[in-house]
């Protein structure tokens, strides 16, 4: 169904169970999966962005240091922040995770601080395992004249940390396959790890062609999307399955953005 939601220059839809969450630059609205309308946000933030969970997502300002975690009807938690909130990230049960140029707090459904990790990283991605436990983080640093990137799996439960780091590529897009695997998609190729120790289990390199969108759907393919935005001969889209290995390819020959996945 079409429905009109009121909300101007739209920048980000997420779903929550039965509902999504739509964001434009003056706020949010929720509404159910049947069209109807369950709130309505005003943050007056600069930069809003969103991160979801289940049943609550978390709306944040990425040029200042407040957030607000919200359920589809209420307001469930309010916070400021000592430096600017860079990322964050909910995992299913209302785990929170929040990147700050700082330090890395996680916090627990109940709004106890449970994690903190000091750095002075700057994220570009940022993800929960399935288990609300286990999250990685995505940094890209310059280092010689070289342009990489470093990886931090973490978990609530331990005080150790894995580290990846690579002088090859900058992470773009962080997602847990299983508790077990993590798929990092970097500027220049994409790499499922090994959770425990970070052991490189699969790669699949671009081959040169610049990655310009990316989705990740909930059946653990990656659906990548190359070109340049302006140019149709060099849009192409290409699918790996949980291995990286090629399951489907094609030339777009159209000018494009950006790519969306559902789980089939």
């Amino acid at each position: 169904f079409l429905q009109q939601t009121g909300v101007s220059e739209v920048t980000q839809v997420e779903s929550l169970t039965g509902s999504f969450v739509e964001l434009g630059k003056e706020g949010c609205v929720v509404y159910s999966r049947s069209g109807k309308k369950l709130n309505s946000i005003q943050s007056g933030y600069a930069r809003p962005a969103l991160a979801a969970g289940k049943n609550r997502f978390v709306l944040y300002n990425r040029s200042g240091n407040e957030l607000r975690v919200e359920s589809r009807s209420r307001t469930l938690f309010e916070n400021k922040f000592d430096d600017a909130i860079q990322l964050c990230a909910m995992s299913p049960n209302g785990t929170l995770a929040v990147f700050t140029k700082s330090k890395l707090y996680v916090y627990d459904p109940m709004f106890e601080n449970i994690y903190t990790f000091q750095t002075q990283d700057l994220p570009t991605a940022l993800a929960f395992a399935g288990d609300n436990r286990q999250f990685a983080a995505g940094c890209p640093y310059a280092e010689g004249g070289a342009l990489g990137g470093t990886v931090y799996l973490m978990d609530t439960r331990k005080d150790e940390y894995v580290t990846i780091r690579n002088t090859e590529g900058m992470p773009v897009k962080i997602q847990y396959l299983t508790n077990a695997e993590v798929l990092v998609l970097y500027d220049t190729y994409a790499a499922v790890y090994d959770t425990a120790d970070g052991t490189e289990l699969y790669r699949y390199s671009y081959g040169g062609r610049t990655l310009q969108s990316a989705a990740i759907s909930a059946g653990k393919n990656a659906v990548l999307l190359f070109g340049d935005g302006v140019h149709g001969a060099l849009t192409q889209l290409t699918i790996l399955d949980a291995t990286l290995s090629e399951a489907g390819s094609a030339d777009v020959n159209e000018r494009a953005s950006g790519v969306a996945a559902s789980r089939t």
